[in-house]
């Protein structure tokens, strides 16, 4: 597949390549420019970026969740003894302990008890929310510049240290 140079097309078909082969077919055997091969590097840097945001939305939405069934346990104030062993779950949840270590009916009663015992709010955590989706969609739009990448980072910093030693020569 031939690719326009500085194309979306392209940079994606560079970042995806994982031979010497693939990135001959996807320049059409035309060397690779500087920014493009930059960019396709910056690409895979952003969708693992991509993931990881996913990810943390995905438990941030969970954790929203689990609180707010709990909280909806809660207000019906039932005494541990009437809570049946969803309600129990939903509670065990919004403390953020897994179903894994939930047990039978009767320790999860038991669980919740000491919990009350003790008197400690549920773990405290960040809603996801449309600052967080819209830096995700920004994301995701996939339009990198060059000031997004290494190379640029790179040129900062040099220009940086030349101006920090020019303002430390003496004449």
């Amino acid at each position: 597949m031939l690719t326009v140079p500085h194309s979306r097309e392209r940079i994606a078909l560079i970042a995806e390549s994982k031979s010497h082969g693939s990135l001959f077919l996807a320049t059409g055997g035309a060397h690779i420019t500087g920014d493009d091969f930059f960019k396709a590097a910056a690409s895979n840097k952003r969708k693992e970026e991509i993931s990881k945001m996913e990810v943390e939305k995905k438990k941030r939405l969970l954790f929203e969740k689990w609180s707010v069934e709990g909280l909806a346990v809660l207000d019906q104030k039932k005494a541990v003894n009437d809570l049946i062993g969803s309600e129990l779950e939903k509670l065990l949840l919004m403390y953020h302990i897994p179903k894994a270590k939930h047990g039978n009916k009767g320790e999860k009663k038991k669980k919740w008890e000491e919990i009350k015992q003790r008197n400690e709010p549920p773990p405290a955590f960040q809603p996801w929310g449309p600052d967080d989706e819209a830096e995700l969609c920004n994301l995701c739009k996939m339009d990198i510049k060059m000031e997004d990448t290494a190379l640029e980072r790179m040129r900062l910093i040099e220009k940086l240290k030349t101006k920090g030693s020019i303002n430390n020569m003496e004449i």
